[in-house]
């Protein structure tokens, strides 16, 4: 799911009772934007969360196409949960 479009696609997941609250969405915009900041990845995809015992993780896709040739560049960031 591209982060600019994270809001409307979660539609899509929360019919299987998946979703994420509005705190969730609002640190996973502000992690993004520091990591836009700080890097040089183009795109940015949300590529899920994994619901821990104790904390939540949540995996962020940086996604490079400069310098490319056949294959973008890839890294993945995560971050957990400070919510309870």
């Amino acid at each position: 799911m591209n982060i600019s479009n994270l809001t409307s696609e979660l539609k899509f997941v929360n019919r299987i009772g998946q979703t994420l609250s509005l705190d969730e969405r609002v640190q996973i915009d502000l992690a993004v934007s520091k990591l836009k900041q700080e890097t040089e990845f183009e795109i940015f995809n949300f590529w899920g969360r994994i619901e821990g015992i104790h904390k939540n993780y949540y995996i962020v896709q940086g996604v490079n196409f400069k310098g490319a040739t056949s294959f973008p560049v890839k890294r993945y960031f995560w971050r957990y949960s400070t919510l309870t």
